[in-house]
């Protein structure tokens, strides 16, 4: 770390890891941060963390990241700072046999005293969510559901997240895409951008999510940030349709990488399958080294949006599994998520 806090400090990235370490550092006394970002537009419309929505859980079988997520779930919880930036809708997760993710999450919830409901058989599973509505239990259902957790509006938690930076004296730069590492004796000493601007600075933080490897393809961290894209598909509801399932849980299974959100305010519910996801080799300008490079809104307009076939093919699969009155209805919109 920086010795002085009154020493430079240069973060590259505005999505959720770059503001929150901007603001962390502020909070602790650093008087110069700056974060800066590729985007023109902040928060950037292509970044993961710029989204309809993301689930809040503290189901993790390493019982760090319960301990973790339960504390963070508690800051979410103070609608002072975040206003309706949370929803605690509850998150159900299915169990299956020999799947140790779940069940080692689940003992680790259950340990730290989160609000748990095991759920034995396919008639309690039902009894979750609203009796209007149509939900695909299969016939040896079980799982359980953790009242403490939901769902975060994630762009609203951004742009709040990017007042907090500047109220503490942070500044934010979009339109900045870094071109090059500064360095002096092996050490970085700052950035330049593409725009030929410079910023020196005591230490720099890179917080370029997927686009770490392919940005700066000088560090060989191809393999070690390899960017994937994850599927994402979104339906638009009806007033109606929205007042039906709007009391559902997040639902999440582990075992087939498929979630699904509950309606927002919008009446949008968003759907997507984690998995090893995709990935778009392209040879690097600076280096000619072939890097996989996020395939985005921003870089291939509204063809940056599209998702592969079969990828939508198994999502309207997995919807068909949940909620199979949703599976008829047309999907409003796709994109992947890096």
């Amino acid at each position: 770390m920086v010795a002085s806090k009154g020493g430079k400090v240069v973060v590259v990235g505005a999505g959720c890891f770059g503001l929150s370490t901007a603001y962390h550092l502020l909070r602790r006394g650093y008087k110069n941060v700056t974060v800066i970002d590729r985007s023109t537009v902040l928060p950037a419309p292509d970044a993961a963390s710029t989204d309809l929505n993301k689930i809040v859980r503290s189901s993790y079988p390493d019982i760090f990241y319960t301990r973790l997520a339960r504390e963070a779930i508690t800051a979410w919880k103070d609608t002072a700072e975040w206003g309706d930036t949370y929803h605690e809708s509850g998150v159900y997760c299915p169990l299956q046999l020999g799947e140790t993710y779940t069940d080692k999450a689940y003992e680790n919830d259950v340990a730290l005293g989160a609000r748990i409901e095991y759920l034995s058989n396919p008639d309690e599973v039902r009894k979750i969510f609203p009796a209007s509505v149509n939900i695909a239990v299969p016939e040896h259902a079980r799982g359980y559901l953790n009242r403490d957790g939901g769902w975060a509006f994630a762009s609203q938690g951004i742009s709040r997240m990017m007042d907090k930076v500047t109220a503490l004296g942070g500044k934010i730069l979009p339109g900045k895409p870094v071109s090059e590492l500064l360095k002096t004796d092996g050490r970085t000493t700052g950035v330049r951008c593409e725009d030929g601007s410079v910023f020196d600075a005591d230490l720099v933080v890179l917080s370029a999510g997927s686009w770490t490897a392919s940005a700066f393809p000088e560090l060989s961290m191809q393999e070690q940030c390899l960017a994937t894209g994850q599927t994402v598909a979104l339906l638009q509801l009806t007033p109606e349709e929205g007042d039906t399932y709007r009391d559902c849980p997040v639902y999440l299974n582990f075992h087939t990488g498929f979630y699904m959100f509950p309606p927002n305010h919008e009446n949008i519910m968003k759907l997507a399958i984690h998995d090893g996801g995709y990935t778009q080799p392209r040879k690097c300008a600076r280096t000619e080294d072939v890097v996989s490079t996020p395939r985005t809104v921003l870089s291939h307009g509204a063809d940056g949006l599209r998702i592969p076939k079969a990828a939508l093919q198994k999502l309207r699969a997995e919807l068909h599994q949940v909620y199979p009155e949703l599976a008829k209805k047309p999907f409003a919109g796709t994109r992947l998520c890096w």
